[in-house]
């Protein structure tokens, strides 16, 4: 898959579990009749072996209620608190680079004005090479001054394009989402490998765009430059960035075209899924039996 398929499966998984989630703990309000009879069907289909679940008597019920609001306030808590700590990483980021920001060199200014990026580009006065695009609301797009005087304007070019792929798609914002979803639904790893499968992929959609307007020679310059420099910058490890990464991955797929990095769920995915959707089944019909 690629990054928007990866992306579009992430946000369809989180869609049926949230569904799922809903209909668990809706359970006291009545349905129509419609419905009912619908997901009846749909549960005897999937559990076509499987006795029904008693439904749960009248001394538990305040029990039951208490255990679903403690799982549901850790659920939003975690999604909440890493929402909240992604949000102020990004704040203090977008602060750092407008204080600390150098003006644009002509040759830099002239790149920019050729992408169309002079509005959202930003130079740091850092001598590690790296660049970002960051920023939730309004992404722009960061390089420090050492990969400047690092790379070649051919290769600067590369890396511009590569930032312009992950400004256009807004990566930063659907980064944090993918994340924040991962966290509310902790216990689902199948959201989890999704969100790190969604990580590599978007790198190597925006090689490929920088490719399709330089040429793979140019970028893989600059990736060999970036790897022999080791660079290391000072960006925070809770920050939203789509940023020059280069990983075993990237480097495969950019020397071998023909190869693309291959995604599977595993078990331990797949298991927890299918129980939570089965678990979903077995409250639901219990609840209208």
């Amino acid at each position: 898959m690629n990054d928007r398929q990866t992306f579009r499966a992430l946000m369809g998984v989180t869609g049926l579990l949230l569904v799922c989630l809903v209909c668990l703990f809706t359970l006291p309000l009545r349905l129509s009749s419609f419905t009912a009879s619908m997901w009846a069907v749909c549960c005897s289909i999937l559990m076509a072996q499987t006795p029904m679940m008693p439904p749960i008597s009248g001394e538990w019920v305040w029990l039951a209620t208490l255990l679903v609001v403690l799982f549901l306030s850790l659920m939003l808590g975690k999604t909440i608190l890493t929402g909240w700590r992604l949000w102020q990483v990004t704040r203090q980021l977008i602060s750092a680079t407008q204080t600390a920001h150098l003006f644009l060199s002509p040759a830099l200014t002239r790149l920019a004005d050729q992408l169309n990026l002079a509005e959202v580009l930003v130079l740091i006065p850092d001598h590690s090479p790296y660049s970002f695009c960051y920023g939730l609301r309004q992404p722009r797009i960061c390089l420090s001054l050492g990969l400047v005087e690092l790379l070649t304007e051919a290769e600067l070019e590369a890396v511009l394009w590569h930032e312009a792929y992950h400004l256009h798609r807004r990566e930063p914002l659907r980064l944090a989402l993918a994340i924040c979803l991962s966290r509310f639904f902790f216990f689902i790893p199948l959201l989890a490998e999704l969100r790190d499968h969604y990580l590599t992929e978007k790198e190597i959609a925006a090689d490929a765009f920088a490719i399709a307007h330089t040429s793979r020679r140019v970028l893989a310059g600059a990736l060999h430059k970036l790897i022999t420099v080791q660079p290391a910058p000072l960006i925070p490890s809770l920050a939203v960035v789509a940023g020059l990464s280069v990983t075993a991955r990237r480097v495969d797929h950019l020397l071998n075209p023909a190869t693309r990095p291959t995604w599977q769920p595993s078990r331990r995915s797949m298991l927890s899924t299918v129980l939570f959707f089965a678990l979903g089944c077995l409250l639901m019909t219990a609840g209208l039996v």
